[in-house]
């Protein structure tokens, strides 16, 4: 999420970048909270994978993106109905206009769920060039995104 900022400073100025960021420091807490999570089962992937035990893989790879599913679908769900409230709780009604970067950042987080996921078990088996392509979509997508 380093390009983000650095499009909205560029076109709509530092207000739109600071309540972009006062959104995403928000939508940051149940993305660590992933990364955590696949960075604790790849390792596990990786060994099953050095045996050829693709049960065991597939296994793993459907446990994590349900443990990835129960946390960042309620977020998903309280990030685009109660986003008011929350800019409101932690930052104050001054930061109301915040409210559409946690909004936005619904549908991002449960992508990064589910392709953090797929791209570390990519990466486990060995199948660097597709997440390499995978990134360099994502990228270009963001950049996209962030003109409309």
């Amino acid at each position: 999420m380093y390009i983000p900022p650095v499009l909205l400073t560029t076109f709509w100025g530092n207000t739109a970048a600071g309540l972009f960021q006062s959104a995403y420091k928000v939508a940051l807490v149940p993305i660590l909270i992933c990364t955590v999570l696949i960075q604790s089962i790849y390792p596990s992937i990786v060994s099953r994978f050095a045996t050829s035990d693709k049960d065991s893989i597939t296994n793993l790879y459907h446990f994590g993106t349900k443990m990835l599913l129960n946390i960042v679908l309620p977020c998903f769900v309280i990030f685009l109905f109660l986003s008011e409230e929350i800019i409101a709780f932690i930052y104050g009604k001054n930061y109301l206009e915040a409210t559409w970067g946690l909004k936005a950042m619904a549908p991002y987080i449960l992508l990064t769920a589910i392709l953090g996921m797929s791209m570390h078990l990519l990466l486990a088996i060995d199948k660097q060039r597709i997440v390499a392509k995978i990134a360099v979509y994502t990228t270009i997508v963001s950049i996209i995104i962030n003109f409309f």
